[in-house]
């Protein structure tokens, strides 16, 4: 029986991380569900209210409903697909954003019910981030581990935080500290080369690690250091941030876009022996009933999709097709890695989508943002069960609590979506949306090619890719620099990426002393940083789009 207390209670929650979620995301393009720290508050609100310890199953159901609730930022497409449709003047409405995350989540979820067997009953996958968490619950609602110091650092963080960050966005302190160096014509001002004072992206960095963090310095030396300046002399872009930008995204598509073509290669190998994994374990096996749920499921994709991105029906159902095909890799991926790379495939299917239905951008972000948003609830959902697996919470209850999530994290996201569009912008200083750029601009290149593109942006582009491409194989992966950070440098101010990178720094140095204080206190300090600042930026675009404040 599933305790609608620890529905409401996660209800709440996934509203809390799925706006936080999206604002970071906006940000950022780095986002985290949020598993340990939910389960955390869960006993802290849970054990208030019943004044009793709560069970480890009640926790298990919170974390799941709000992680799931968080991802819709990612399943939605409302950090990606979606907002690179608004940078192209096309927003759909609000309540086919909704209805059309929602079914995506679903058929995410339901795409996981048959994968099951092969990756949690039976399968030997470590799935890290479902295991940790399980060693979370167990630890704190069985009592061999006191909660009050977690959520006393996710409360220290988050308020810390947010006055910081309210402080911040009033012009009460600077934004960041100049780096006084001058590139050629570009000012440090200019395109914002300094240290952020804000606790969300160093809280980015220390969940993102030390490889990310060398990435972005490396991607921000050579975007705004050595490739702005020279774009600025040649008369190509004036010495600022906006319009250094749009020839700077160039490269910087190119480098994620070849990123996720080297991925590719690596995730065939994974999705054949993901298939060989479901294949051995009679995976594939399912009821009838769950049949019709995934059809029905599939059928609202393809009608709101259509609808949405005003594409044939053919295109979002070209992506389930695809979906289908590729689930079983992003399943084993998450077991082995612990990242799915929905993103990637989804760029993949963007390729696919886009030589097949030639036109404007609607078909690839359409088709990508499909296979993006299923596999990444899929591997999620698969995740959870690990979890559940572990703590021996039955998994027709997580499912459940799954689905809420997934409606939950819809409204939420798509409010915060709305909110941060009306106040700030997509592809501003305030906010840069580097994730709806990258999917704008791998569409805009699929369907027109290089005729709209900056002068010697398309050699630039060209470059990045083969660079990514080489970058994103394996074994040069384990080792090289990451594709898609380096790519991100180039489109975040200068100041973003030091300060990502330092709580990426940060967090290789706290782990040298104890990797366990590093993943449980650092990364409960580190979601109160991120909740905190993003609930701040939240308010104040109510603030600016109520009128009660203006910037």
């Amino acid at each position: 029986m599933i305790s609608v207390r620890a529905i409401v209670v996660g209800s709440l929650l996934g509203v809390v991380f799925a706006g936080a979620a999206s604002y970071a995301g906006h940000k950022a393009a780095l986002i985290d569900g949020g598993n340990i720290p939910a389960a955390i508050l869960a006993f802290g609100i849970l054990s208030m209210v019943l004044r009793r310890r709560p069970s480890v199953h009640d926790g298990n159901v919170v974390q799941t409903v709000s992680s799931s609730a968080a991802m819709m930022a990612i399943t939605g497409g409302t950090i990606g697909p979606i907002a690179a449709l608004s940078l192209a003047g096309q927003t759909p409405p609000l309540y086919l954003v909704i209805l059309w995350g929602i079914a995506v989540g679903v058929v995410g979820s339901l795409m996981a019910v048959p994968l099951r067997a092969a990756f949690i009953t039976r399968g030997t996958l470590p799935f890290p981030s479902g295991a940790a968490t399980a060693e979370v619950l167990d630890a704190i609602y069985a009592g061999t581990r006191s909660a009050r110091r977690h959520v006393t650092l996710l409360v220290v963080g988050g308020v810390a935080a947010f006055a910081l960050g309210f402080a911040r966005f009033l012009g009460w302190i600077p934004e960041m500290q100049v780096i006084p160096i001058t590139l050629g014509i570009v000012t440090p001002e200019a395109i914002g080369l300094g240290i952020g004072w804000s606790p969300l992206f160093a809280a980015i960095g220390f969940f993102s690690g030390a490889r990310a963090a060398v990435s972005l310095v490396i991607g921000s030396v050579i975007a705004w250091g050595v490739l702005a300046p020279q774009v600025a002399a040649a008369g190509i872009a004036a010495p600022d941030y906006i319009p250094l930008l749009n020839w700077l995204l160039w490269p910087g598509a190119g480098l994620m876009v070849g990123g996720t073509v080297g991925g590719i290669v690596g995730a065939w190998r994974g999705m054949r022996a993901g298939l060989r994994d479901v294949s051995e374990s009679e995976g594939f096996r399912t009821t009838r009933a769950h049949a019709v749920q995934l059809a029905i499921a599939a059928a609202a994709v393809i009608a709101f999709g259509a609808i949405a991105f005003d594409v044939h029906p053919l295109i979002p159902a070209f992506g389930l097709a695809l979906s289908t095909l590729l689930c079983a890799a992003a399943a084993r991926a998450m077991g082995e890695t612990d990242n799915t790379p929905a993103g990637p495939l989804g760029g993949f299917a963007q390729l696919v989508v886009g030589v097949t239905a030639p036109g404007g951008i609607d078909a690839p972000l359409s088709g990508g943002g499909v296979v993006n948003g299923t596999l990444m609830h899929s591997a999620m959902m698969l995740q959870n069960w690990k979890t559940g697996a572990l703590v021996k919470t039955p998994p027709r209850t997580q499912l459940i609590a799954q689905l809420v999530g997934v409606v939950v994290g819809a409204f939420a996201c798509a409010g915060a979506f709305l909110l941060i569009k009306n106040a700030y912008g997509f592809g501003t200083e305030a906010m840069p949306a580097p994730a709806a750029l990258s999917w704008k601009a791998t569409a805009d290149v699929v369907q027109h090619g290089i005729d709209a593109m900056p002068a010697y942006a398309p050699l630039a582009a060209a470059i990045a890719f083969g660079l990514g491409i080489v970058l994103g194989l394996r074994p040069i992966a384990r080792f090289a620099p990451s594709p898609v950070a380096l790519g991100m440098a180039f489109i975040f101010q200068p100041s973003v990426a030091f300060t990502i990178a330092l709580g990426g720094f940060a967090y290789w140095l706290v782990a040298r002393r104890s990797k366990q204080a590093a993943d449980t206190d650092g990364f409960a300090l580190a979601s109160g940083m991120i909740a905190g600042e993003a609930l701040a930026g939240l308010l104040l675009a109510a603030m600016i789009v109520l009128g009660v404040w203006a910037p």
